[in-house]
């Protein structure tokens, strides 16, 4: 210790911090330098390459299936650079020997993959290995790059098919799709079912707080209050006056979800209507009047966008949003609604684009916003799935299930609603949204934009446009 004393007492000590700083300055300097001078020689080559498959291979194509033996993968290279157009400072993703289709549309429709489109992807393939995320011993964020890879070599073979395929479509966005029992099998192979249980079932602990939970009492009340107005013992208002005067003893969570359910009494109908196939119909005639009759006692509102826009923008805007307000004016959004009717037989490829859709929404919003997490639910008839994203992990950004409801089509169905489980799940959900949807704290900003990855810029030619209702679906969007 008193040698170290002495010597930073030295002009060799400020020497050396001196280099220190002129070495980091160099490297800093360096990587921007090097970034761009790869991302010249990607688009050159790219640019080559597609011209000599177009002119000297026009014809030909090898359509074999893309197996260990033919396809070559290189750890590592599968992180897209917030610069959208990266090479690998390494080897390519995988060497093979394929040529695919010369085939290449300008739009976001979905098309049969070209070499074109194989050559972008190979510019937004990243050489940098993510930060280990260790899960009962196993390095989930190695095991999450191993999939990518199995992806990315089947996503130059053959489109994917959207039905059977959404969980390694949202895997080449770098989200990490886990439901309980919904998984694909490629995703299955890599993962094994146990782990992928284990790991949602670490998600939801850790966002849903189990000890929020109200009591048998007020719930059986809750029910024979609505049960009285369905048997005519009770008018509407007389019920709504008992159950607000419930909400005064309670907390915020159990009270918001009591005024729900006075909602839902004044504005459901006594008997199920047939025509109506989803809970947003029967909403929707009474949409406007909510709005007008809105008070904003909180600074949130759950807006339907649309049905407030023309046809030609719908296709950019999800169902409905949960929207910051700032003062007078619209915010930043920290959820989005999808929903659909209810059919006998389930449309798997809108259910599975609306999933899609969804989880582009929150993965823009926690990017742009700098968010802790994004709330997302997609509708179904009258069944409900509610997911959450969040950022924790370098790179990965999962997209988890939390809770799952059928609400009911009419007053004569909404006691049986009234359950333990359900009104805990959306006091859970309520209590789970106010806590992690907001931004991160200023001391967090920069940790998280380490974090981000972009979006695939060729996503949507990877993507069959076909439809088949038969395909195998992992997922269940209820009934």
């Amino acid at each position: 210790m008193e040698n170290h004393s002495n010597w930073k007492r030295t002009s060799d000590f400020t020497l050396y911090w001196l280099e220190r700083k002129q070495l980091r300055a160099r490297l800093g300097t360096q990587e921007p330098c090097s970034n761009y001078v790869e991302n010249v020689l990607g688009e050159q080559t790219a640019t080559l390459t597609t011209s000599f498959q177009s002119t000297t291979l026009p014809h030909t194509n090898d359509t074999r299936s893309v197996t260990s033996d033919n396809v070559e993968f290189t750890p590592f290279n599968v992180i897209y650079r917030h610069d959208h157009v990266e090479v690998s400072s390494s080897s390519p993703l995988l060497t093979t020997t394929l040529r695919l289709s010369t085939l290449e549309r300008e739009d976001d429709g979905p098309v049969s993959p070209s070499s074109a489109v194989s050559a972008s992807s190979s510019r937004n393939i990243n050489a940098r290995p993510v930060v280990p995320w260790m899960f009962n011993g196993s390095n989930m964020a190695e095991l999450f790059q191993t999939f990518q890879h199995k992806v990315a070599a089947l996503s130059r073979a053959n489109l994917l098919q959207i039905e059977t395929s959404i969980h390694e479509i949202l895997a080449l966005l770098h989200i990490f799709l886990i439901c309980p029992s919904q998984h694909s099998k490629q995703i299955i192979d890599v993962f094994f079912k146990e782990k992928l249980y284990d790991v949602h079932q670490s998600f939801v602990q850790k966002s849903m707080d189990k000890n929020i939970d109200i009591t048998d009492g007020i719930c059986a009340n809750i029910a024979r209050i609505i049960d009285s107005v369905e048997q005519k013992v009770r008018s509407k208002d007389e019920a709504t006056a008992l159950l607000s005067r419930l909400c005064i003893n309670l907390d915020e969570h159990a009270s918001s979800v009591i005024h729900g359910i006075i909602k839902a009494m004044a504005e459901l109908p006594l008997q199920a209507i047939s025509n109506k196939t989803s809970i947003v119909s029967c909403l929707h005639g009474s949409a406007n009047r909510r709005r007008q009759t809105f008070t904003v006692v909180i600074p949130l509102l759950l807006r339907w966008t649309n049905i407030e826009t023309d046809s030609s923008a719908k296709k950019k805007r999800p169902d409905a949003t949960i929207t910051k307000l700032n003062q007078l004016a619209f915010g930043y959004s920290l959820g989005f609604e999808e929903a659909k009717i209810a059919q006998s037989t389930p449309d798997k490829y809108n259910f599975c684009y609306d999933l899609l859709r969804l989880a582009l929404f929150c993965k823009e919003t926690i990017d742009k916003n700098q968010l802790n997490a994004s709330l997302a639910f997609q509708i179904h008839g009258f069944s409900v799935v509610f997911f959450l994203m969040r950022l924790d992990h370098d790179g990965i950004y999962y997209l988890y299930e939390v809770g799952k409801l059928s609400f009911s089509r009419s007053l004569e169905e909404l006691p049986g609603f009234v359950s333990l489980k359900n009104l805990n799940t959306l006091m859970r959900i309520s209590e789970m949204f106010w806590r992690m949807c907001k931004p991160v704290s200023a001391q967090g900003v920069d940790t998280l934009s380490d974090k981000y990855r972009p979006i695939h810029p060729s996503l949507y030619t990877l993507i069959d446009g076909t439809k088949n209702r038969h395909r195998v679906c992992a997922m269940y969007f209820g009934d």
